[in-house]
């Protein structure tokens, strides 16, 4: 403080001017302190509102389901950053036996992941008895008839577009299913594709276990755009 005062009395004007000096340089560094801090808010806001804005999708899975056609989906739009939940239906056990004896664990049961929603989109894999299960759970009916109603995306491959038929949903929409239920779907006035992928509105459906890489790829298309569907598919080494 003496310091101070015997600087001030030598030499005030001098004195006066290092302060407005310090005071200006101060009012700059907090001004670009506070440039800063707003972009970094700023970041900060855009880059919570793109995590909010991701796209999420409900894969379903029941015993019997085709583990191609749900381990295929679920790898591929994993790879293009959606977030994926994979929910049990009618399952008595903590793991889902698929059709080829290979056991699956999924993320939750179809009760816990509706309350973990919403979600952009919800697939069914094929497999005769999974998707029986499907046609049968009154649940499963619901939540596809809610998403055909809000105007969200509903993806069936093989032998799972059975199930829209069997609950109403999509009538008269075209579609493709496994070979052998093309009959059955036409008899139920589903316009009947031979395309391995056909896309109507908001239905996605495929033929089976060889196509599910088609599938699962249309399905990012869809959901994030041609870009993010080409970029996976090449990191897959797939064409597209």
């Amino acid at each position: 403080m003496s310091h101070w005062l015997e600087v001030g009395f030598l030499d005030m004007k001098n004195v006066k001017m290092r302060v407005n000096g310090l005071f200006v340089v101060y009012i700059v560094g907090l001004v670009q302190h506070c440039q800063s801090t707003e972009q970094d808010l700023k970041s900060q806001s855009f880059s919570s509102l793109g995590h909010k804005m991701a796209k999420s999708a409900l894969v379903l899975i029941a015993d019997g389901s085709e583990e191609m056609e749900f381990v295929i989906t679920v790898d591929v739009l994993r790879r293009a950053n959606i977030n994926v939940v994979a929910a049990s239906v009618n399952s008595p056990g903590p793991h889902i036996a698929c059709s080829r004896g290979i056991n699956i664990v999924p993320d939750l049961t179809l009760d816990e992941a509706v309350k973990k929603g919403p979600y952009d989109i919800i697939i069914l894999p094929g497999g005769l008895k999974g998707a029986e299960t499907f046609a049968k759970d009154a649940h499963v009916g619901k939540l596809l008839q809610q998403f055909e109603k809000e105007g969200k995306k509903v993806a069936a491959i093989c032998a799972a577009p059975t199930a829209l038929k069997q609950h109403g949903v999509f009538k008269e929409t075209k579609l493709t299913s496994y070979p052998s239920f093309k009959d059955e779907m036409s008899a139920g006035g589903y316009p009947y594709s031979d395309d391995n992928v056909v896309v109507s509105g908001n239905l996605i459906t495929s033929k089976g276990p060889s196509t599910a890489f088609e599938f699962a790829l249309q399905i990012v298309e869809e959901l994030e755009g041609a870009e993010a569907a080409s970029n996976v598919a090449k990191g897959l080494l797939l064409p597209r």
